[in-house]
């Protein structure tokens, strides 16, 4: 097992000119309606999280009861340690800010960070990459990177592929996340599922 090489980065892209961020990017100004979902209603979603100064009013609030619960919890040092406040936000807003439910999913990606990553590729995940499993094509007009996901890769698989299908979808998940996303300015990305030569009665 090994972590993807720089040579193997032609495994993440169907462009042979592949950069992972544009100097335009670097000097994007998203608009309110990129920064949040639905910007003029009273406590819209938001998209862009990693800003300069505070948040909403609702926001800090919302974080402030979730740090309070946290500073009486006895891995309070550990969460503090892996979660910033943009992070905290981030399970907030996905909890539907229910404190107690936030925390136990912040655990729960506590538990899986420490014990599945940094993701590593054999050579069979490496294999699924080269054959278009999930692939970078390219960003959308806000510049957010979008993936394409190919089923009929999986209705290849045999059973004993599977965790070598969820490393590389994984590691691809990943390197988008920590190399093509510029906090602040673009933190989303998108999937496109790709049905064709899909054959259903092959499903795993």
């Amino acid at each position: 097992m090994h972590a993807i090489e720089k040579k193997d980065l032609n495994l993440l892209s169907n462009n042979s000119d592949f950069t992972p961020v544009p100097s335009i990017v670097k000097r994007f100004a998203p608009d309110k309606h990129i920064i949040f979902y639905d910007p003029d209603s009273e406590q819209p979603e938001r998209m862009i999280f990693e800003i300069d100064g505070p948040f909403l009013d609702f926001e800090e609030r919302h974080i402030r009861k979730l740090n309070k619960l946290i500073r009486n919890h006895e891995r309070r040092e550990e969460i503090e340690k892996m979660m910033s406040r943009f992070n905290k936000l981030r399970f907030l807003q996905a909890n539907n800010y229910k404190y107690e439910q936030a925390l136990e999913n912040i655990l729960t990606h506590i538990k899986y960070v420490k014990e599945n990553l940094p993701i590593a590729l054999n050579d069979d995940s490496k294999r699924l990459l080269s054959n278009g499993l999930l692939y970078i094509h390219g960003r959308d007009k806000s510049f957010r990177p979008i993936l394409i996901f190919r089923t009929s890769v999986l209705t290849e698989l045999s059973e004993r592929e599977y965790p070598d299908a969820m490393d590389a979808m994984m590691f691809v998940i990943l390197y988008t996340i920590n190399h093509l996303l510029v906090p602040g300015k673009v933190e989303n990305y998108n999937v496109i599922t790709d049905f064709s030569d899909f054959a259903v009665t092959k499903v795993p």
